[in-house]
């Protein structure tokens, strides 16, 4: 990793590091904070009153214990990409499709914790979702496995946990709802479960929850997505300027750290307020500060593809500043 004298970077990518390596700083903050809060809850806590309203319901408990292991993978899942955004921001050229793609990755995980720990949502809903999350992880194992040769023991013994937790759930009050398939039969697959007159599926649209939790950014996940499968749309319509892609990187993220932050202690019952006012200011330093201007060849020449346009290359935003 190159030293400060010989970083080439444009002046906002060094902020856009900078910011980033700030919001996980505080993240990790927050975090520590949530593991206390999720140990003693106040009464503020709607972890306390989801706990409460399980009560003496053994299988409710387990759902909410389960649920919050889940969240905490999600957590880890999150500071995972963050790093690896935070080392793509470090390099000497700008990896916009790269950098999209690990938001993309990012920005899931942020989206279901809003959806399990939704706060507009009742107790009864959120242990529902809860209560989703085992049935899911098994199917989806089931689904893996049957695209394997072999590991038919394997296969089997998922068959038989799954039908031991549809019993299990069954006794606590957890009702298996099962897929129908085109025809109407009911198959084997658990798609949805249910828990006093709630349901909760196990599966996910993604695009339903950025509408949901990002509802000022909607486009957001179908912009990362276009990245993640490199949609000729995308690729076709990247600007060539370097701060414009920066910030393309980096603003995106801020809404997404909002709907994090709100979710998480909206649920444990934190003040959010500060975390959220910081967001807020690095969001409009990254708008407002910009790199000093290098000259760009921008001529054009025909080409038997029709006409090309000079930009910026790839190597171009490791040049010197001028």
């Amino acid at each position: 990793m190159p030293g400060a004298d010989d970083d080439q970077r444009p002046e906002l990518a060094r902020l856009a590091e900078r910011i980033l390596a700030q919001e996980v700083r505080d993240f990790t903050t927050l975090f520590t904070a949530a593991v206390q809060a999720a140990r003693d809850p106040g009464p503020e806590s709607l972890w306390g009153l989801d706990q409460a309203a399980a009560g003496g319901n053994e299988g409710a408990q387990g759902a909410l214990a389960y649920a919050s292991e889940q969240v905490q993978r999600w957590i880890f899942s999150v500071h995972d990409h963050a790093e690896v955004l935070l080392l793509l921001l470090k390099h000497q050229k700008l990896l916009l499709i790269p950098a999209w793609t690990n938001a993309r990755a990012l920005l899931e995980p942020v989206l279901l914790t809003c959806w399990l720990l939704d706060a507009k949502a009742d107790s009864s809903t959120r242990i529902a979702r809860a209560a989703s999350l085992m049935p899911g992880v098994i199917e989806g194992a089931i689904r893996q496995l049957g695209l394997f040769s072999g590991g038919q023991d394997e296969l089997e013994a998922k068959h038989a946990a799954r039908d031991e937790l549809v019993e299990y759930n069954a006794r606590h009050g957890i009702e298996s709802v099962r897929r129908r398939d085109k025809h109407g039969v009911i198959q084997d697959e658990v798609a949805a479960v249910m828990y006093d007159g709630r349901k909760a599926s196990i599966n996910h649209n993604i695009t339903q929850l950025a509408h949901d939790y990002l509802p000022e950014d909607r486009w957001l996940y179908g912009l990362l997505s276009g990245a993640t499968h490199s949609k000729p749309w995308l690729l076709n319509g990247l600007t060539n300027d370097a701060d414009e892609a920066i910030r393309a990187i980096i603003a995106p993220l801020m809404p997404v750290s909002d709907a994090f932050t709100k979710a998480v202690t909206l649920y444990l019952g934190l003040d959010g307020a500060p975390y959220l006012v910081r967001h807020a200011r690095r969001l409009q330093a990254l708008m407002e500060r910009g790199s000093p201007i290098a000259s760009i060849d921008r001529s054009t020449r025909p080409t038997a593809f029709g006409t090309f346009q000079r930009g910026l290359r790839p190597d171009e935003i490791a040049k010197p500043r001028r």
